[in-house]
């Protein structure tokens, strides 16, 4: 899981001083952001979490343009946007008490995934849009590659404008390389250096 809440009982733990940090298993990417260090060297097996770094990653020093192109895809979509006051009425509020949003939502999401599952180049900022408005903000997709996340009770708001915000003010100015290898191939293909620090946190086998 991301460890953004994990990281003042994890970076104590981090070298005093290293030159660049490198990741088997970026996943979210909360510790290379949050490392103090100017190269960074990124790899998942995940292409789609890979795609949506590269994508947030070539729009961190025009991060407002992005947002703003993006609550314009949401929109077209009829996908609420919280963060540029959309307001849900007091009605459907009482109507639909948890849910709200996902109601609201329903029709566009939908619309959308049909759309990305179905197009032969796949777009990141609409996979980027499905997860922001998707169940818990996941990734998943089924045996046949098709996203099957559905609408979650969530949308476009504050907090996630706050996080772009936060993603470009980390990474403008680094040099950071995202690669989507195996981690036995990512590993074989760094040459290391003096001042590396390798962080490796992979992801968890759950087992009964």
């Amino acid at each position: 899981g991301d460890k953004y809440k994990l990281l003042p009982q994890i970076t104590p733990l981090f070298p005093k001083e290293f030159d660049r940090i490198i990741e088997p298993f970026v996943g979210g990417g909360s510790v290379f952001l949050n490392a103090e260090t100017q190269e960074v060297l990124a790899n998942d097996l995940d292409s789609n979490v890979i795609g949506i770094h590269r994508l947030l990653f070539s729009q961190a020093e025009k991060m407002d343009q992005f947002i703003l192109q993006f609550a314009n895809l949401a929109r077209s979509y009829g996908l609420t946007c919280s963060f540029d006051g959309d307001v849900v009425s007091a009605e459907v509020r009482k109507e639909f008490p948890k849910t709200y949003f996902a109601h609201l939502n329903r029709l566009g999401f939908n619309t959308l995934k049909e759309k990305y599952n179905t197009s032969k180049e796949r777009d990141e900022l609409e996979l980027y849009a499905l997860m922001i408005y998707g169940f818990n903000r996941m990734l998943r997709f089924n045996k046949d590659g098709k996203f099957n996340i559905p609408v979650g009770n969530v949308d476009f708001n504050p907090n996630v404008v706050k996080a772009l915000q936060g993603y470009s003010n980390r990474t403008v100015g680094r040099n950071v390389i995202f690669s989507n290898l195996e981690f036995e191939a990512f590993i074989d293909s760094v040459s290391f250096k003096e001042g590396d620090f390798l962080y490796v946190d992979p992801p968890y086998l759950i087992t009964a």
